[in-house]
This record gives C-alpha cells, structure tokens and sequence, in this order.
C-alpha cells in the first residue's frame, strides 16, 4: 500500500460501497493499479494535486473521484 502524507490532502476517507470505506492511500494505490499507470510517485504526486482541485464535499464517493479523476488527470 502507498504510505502517504494526508495532510495536504483533505479527503481522508473514500466510500467504496455502502458497508465499505477505504482511507485515501489505499484509494489512490488502487487507481494507479486499475488505470496501470505508469511512473507510480510521479503519478501518485500528480494525482494528489489533482485531489487537490475536487469540488465535492464529503462522503467522497469512490465512482465520484474516479469520474473526476479520469476527467481531470493529465497522464
């Protein structure tokens, strides 16, 4: 899992399903896996800026940050 530092991140907790929550650092390491992106730390610091700029406001929905995410993120 990617050990990573939460506090320039606000999203702390993601809801994967209704009895399910996952912290953000097992969040993150599961989209770089399932969109296999490559160059893991440069991408995972691209993709903590990205997180950065989300509108939303909490419960942060998984299938919401995966749209915003896909939509948003430069590979």
């Amino acid at each position: 899992m990617i050990a990573m530092d939460t506090a320039a991140v606000r999203i702390d907790k993601v809801i994967v399903s209704w009895n399910e929550e996952w912290d953000l650092g097992r969040y993150l390491d599961r989209y770089l896996s399932t969109r296999r992106l490559l160059g893991r730390e440069r991408a995972l610091e691209a993709l903590r800026e990205c997180l950065d700029r989300y509108p939303g406001q909490a419960p942060y929905r998984k299938s919401d940050l995966d749209y915003f995410l896909d939509a948003n993120y430069a590979k």
